[in-house]
C-alpha cells in the first residue's frame, strides 16, 4: 500500500493528462519577467500533488479504522509536510524579493488588494461545497447550538484568516488543507513592517538571516510551531536576497549539477528526516534555493504539463478535500479501493484526473476573472482621491 512507485506513477498519468490540447483553454500567457520565476511555476503542480498523494495514503488507513491519523511509513508521511514547507519557502522569496525590487518601499495597497482577490474567491467557493457536503452528511439537521455553528460558517467564511473546522459537528478531513493560508496572510501583514529591512541589500541579508537563527534555535529547544513556519518563509527570504544580491552567481553549476543537487536534497528530506525538522528545513532549503535558480530537475519543471499544473495549483491544493472525500465514498470505488493496494491507488489516480479538471476549470472561471477584477478594483483606487499617498511613492508592486 505505502511503496514509493505509487507516488511518481500517479504523477506520471497526471502529467500525461495536463500535456493533451484539452487543457489549453486554460494557458496563461508566458509572461515571465523578473517578478516571475519558470522552475518555481513549474514546481508548485508538483508540490500541490504530493500534499493530495499524501492524504491519499492517510485515506487508505482512515477507510480501515475511521481514524485520520499519520500513515506508517515515512515517504507519504513527510510528502505533505514538505510540500507545504517549500510553499512557504516560495511565498517568502516571491514577495520578499518583491520587497527588494521596490527597495522596501512597496505599494502596500495594491499588494493586499491583489491577495485577497487572489486568495479568497476560490476558498468562497470550497466553504460553499463544504457546507453542502456537511448539510448532506448531517441530514440538514442541527447538531451544535447556534453560536458553534455561526462561528464554525464564520471561520469558514474568512478567507483563511482564522483556521477553519467543522461544520455542524462535520469534518471534511481533506479540507483541512486551510490552515496554512493563516500563517499566509501572517506572512502578508508582517511585510508592512519588514518591509524597512529591504531598502538595501546589507540590511536585508542580517534581517533574513538572523530571523532564519533565532527561529531555528527556538525550535530545536522548544518546537514552537510558529518558528517552523517562521523558519520555512525565512527560508525564502535568505534565497531572495542572495539571489538579488548575485551573492551566488561567481558559484554557479552547471544545468546538470543543480538538478543532480536539488533531487539529491529533496529525496534525502522525504526518506531520511522527520517532517518540520531542523533537518528537514535545512534540506528543502537546499532544494528550494537550487530550483530558484533555475534547476529544471532534469527538465521536469519547464515541460509543459508541469507549467500548466503549476498554474491550477491553489485549486490542485485548496480543492482536494472534496474529492478526495467524493471518490472514497461512492459505494464502486470505496469497494475497489479496499479490495488492493492497486484498487486504492487506481482511485487515487482517477481523483487526481478529476481534481486537474476541476482545478483548471476553477482557474479559468473563478481564479483569473477574480484576479482581473482585482486588479480593476486598484485602478479605480488609485485614480480616486483618498488618501492613499503612503502606497503611490513607491514603484507597483506585481
Amino acid at each position: 500500500m505505502y511503496s514509493i512507485l505509487w507516488f511518481p506513477s500517479c504523477l506520471a498519468i497526471v502529467f500525461a493528462l495536463a500535456s493533451t490540447p484539452v487543457f489549453r483553454f486554460a494557458d496563461t500567457a508566458p509572461t515571465y519577467t523578473k517578478e516571475r520565476n519558470g522552475t518555481i511555476d513549474g514546481l508548485r503542480g508538483i508540490l500541490a500533488l504530493g500534499v493530495f498523494f499524501h492524504h491519499v495514503a492517510v485515506y487508505a488507513k482512515y477507510l480501515q479504522t475511521g481514524i485520520w491519523t499519520v500513515t506508517p511509513d515515512r515517504f507519504y508521511f513527510n510528502l505533505g509536510p514538505a510540500g507545504v514547507s517549500v510553499f512557504f519557502m516560495i511565498t517568502g522569496y516571491l514577495f520578499w524579493m518583491q520587497m527588494l525590487s521596490a527597495k522596501g518601499r512597496p505599494d502596500l495597497v495594491r499588494l493586499y488588494i491583489s491577495r485577497v482577490f487572489r486568495i479568497v474567491p476560490l476558498y468562497t467557493v470550497l466553504a460553499i461545497v463544504v457546507f453542502i457536503i456537511a448539510g448532506i452528511e448531517t441530514g440538514w439537521t442541527r447538531r451544535v447550538d447556534s453560536v458553534s455553528l455561526l462561528i464554525e460558517i464564520l471561520r469558514w467564511l474568512s478567507g483563511g484568516l482564522f483556521v477553519s473546522g467543522s461544520v455542524n459537528g462535520f469534518v471534511l478531513a481533506a479540507a483541512m488543507v486551510t490552515w496554512t493560508l493563516q500563517y499566509e496572510w501572517f506572512f502578508y501583514f508582517s511585510l508592512s513592517i519588514t518591509r524597512i529591512f529591504a531598502r538595501n541589500t546589507v540590511m536585508a541579508g542580517f534581517f533574513t538571516s538572523l530571523s532564519l537563527l533565532v527561529s531555528l534555535a527556538i525550535l530545536s529547544t522548544l518546537r514552537d510551531q510558529v518558528s517552523v513556519f517562521v523558519a520555512m518563509f525565512s527560508v525564502g527570504m535568505v534565497v531572495a536576497t542572495g539571489q538579488f544580491a548575485k551573492l551566488a552567481d561567481p558559484l554557479k553549476l552547471p544545468g546538470w549539477a543543480q538538478s543532480a543537487i536539488a533531487t539529491a536534497a529533496v529525496v534525502y528530506a522525504l526518506l531520511s528526516v522527520p517532517a518540520y525538522s531542523i533537518s528537514s528545513i535545512i534540506c528543502l532549503g537546499i532544494f528550494f534555493a537550487y530550483v530558484a535558480r533555475g534547476a529544471t530537475l532534469f527538465g521536469l519543471l519547464t515541460t509543459r504539463p508541469a507549467k500548466r499544473l503549476g498554474d491550477v495549483s491553489y485549486g490542485l491544493y485548496l480543492l482536494q478535500g472534496p474529492v478526495l472525500f467524493l471518490a472514497y465514498s461512492l459505494p464502486v470505488s470505496k469497494a475497489l479501493s479496499a479490495a488492493s493496494p492497486l484498487g486504492h491507488w487506481t482511485v487515487a489516480a482517477l481523483s487526481a484526473c478529476a481534481l486537474v479538471a476541476i482545478a483548471t476549470l476553477s482557474h479559468a472561471y473563478v481564479e483569473r476573472p477574480a484576479i482581473e477584477f482585482g486588479r480593476g478594483v486598484w485602478r479605480r483606487v488609485s485614480s480616486s482621491e483618498w488618501p492613499v499617498a503612503f502606497a503611490r511613492e513607491a514603484a507597483p508592486v506585481e
